[in-house]
C-alpha cells in the first residue's frame, strides 16, 4: 500500500491508541496482584510479598535479557509484526493468568509473558520512523502521554471490575483490551521502512563508517 505524505499522523495516532488501550488493560490487574496471590492460596504475608515481588520482576527481567533478540527479529520481520506478536501473546497469556490455580502457575505465565515482551521499545521505534524528523519529539510525546494516562485510568476501571466481578475477570478484561488494541494496530497502522521519507540527497551524502575514522578532522 502506498503511504501518502500525511499518513504519518494516522500512524502516530494508531500507535497512541494502541498503547493507551493495551496499557489501560495492563493496569487492570497490576495493582491487585498481591490480592490475587492470596486468592491462589498463599496466606503468609511474608510469602505474599515475596511472590508479588518475583511476579512483578520476572517479566521485565526476561524482556531485558531478550531485547537484543527482539531487535534482530524486528530488523528481519518488521517492527509492526513484532508488535502484533507481542499483542497476540499478551491476549493468550493474560487470559491464561485468569485461569491459573496456583501461584507457581501464575509465575510460569509471567515468565512466558516475558518471551513476548519488547512492546514499548518497538512502539517508540515505530513512532520515530513513522514521523518526519522534525515531528519525532511530538510523536514520542503523544505515545508517552498515552502510556502515562493509562496509569491514571486503568487502576480505577480495574478496581471496579475486580470489586464487582472478581480479580480473575480483570485478567479477562485485559486480554480483551489487548485484542482490541491488536485489531486497531492491524487496521490503522501502515508500517514505513526507516529512511523511506529521507530525501535522496541526504541518503547519498552519507559517509561510510570506515571513512569517518580516516577523515583528518575526526576526533577519534
Amino acid at each position: 500500500m502506498r503511504i501518502l505524505p500525511n499518513d504519518w499522523r494516522r500512524n502516530v495516532w494508531a500507535l497512541t491508541l494502541t498503547v493507551f488501550i493495551s496499557f489501560v488493560g495492563f493496569q487492570f490487574f497490576s495493582p491487585f496482584l498481591p490480592l490475587y496471590i492470596r486468592e491462589l492460596g498463599v496466606t503468609d504475608p511474608a510469602k505474599i510479598a515475596l511472590w508479588a515481588g518475583a511476579q512483578a520482576a520476572v517479566t521485565p527481567a526476561m524482556s531485558g535479557l531478550l531485547s537484543p533478540v527482539f531487535g534482530r527479529l524486528a530488523d528481519r520481520f518488521g517492527r509492526k509484526m513484532m508488535l502484533i506478536r507481542s499483542l497476540v501473546g499478551f491476549v493468550v497469556i493474560v487470559a491464561a493468568m485468569g485461569l491459573v490455580t496456583s501461584v507457581e502457575q501464575l509465575f510460569l505465565a509471567r515468565v512466558v509473558m516475558g518471551l513476548f515482551a519488547g512492546f514499548t521499545p518497538m512502539v517508540m521505534a515505530l513512532a520515530t520512523t513513522s514521523a518526519p524528523r522534525d515531528k519525532v519529539p511530538a510523536a514520542i510525546g503523544m505515545v508517552q502521554s498515552a502510556q502515562l494516562l493509562s496509569v491514571a485510568v486503568g487502576p480505577a476501571i480495574g478496581g471496579y471490575v475486580a470489586s464487582h466481578f472478581g480479580i480473575r475477570y480483570a485478567f479477562f478484561a485485559t486480554a480483551g483490551l489487548c485484542a482490541l488494541a491488536l485489531v486497531g494496530l492491524i487496521v490503522l497502522f501502515q508500517e514505513v521502512r526507516a529512511g523511506a521519507r529521507e530525501p535522496r540527497a541526504s541518503r547519498r551524502s552519507r559517509m561510510p563508517l570506515s571513512d569517518v575514522f580516516s577523515t583528518p578532522t575526526s576526533p577519534w
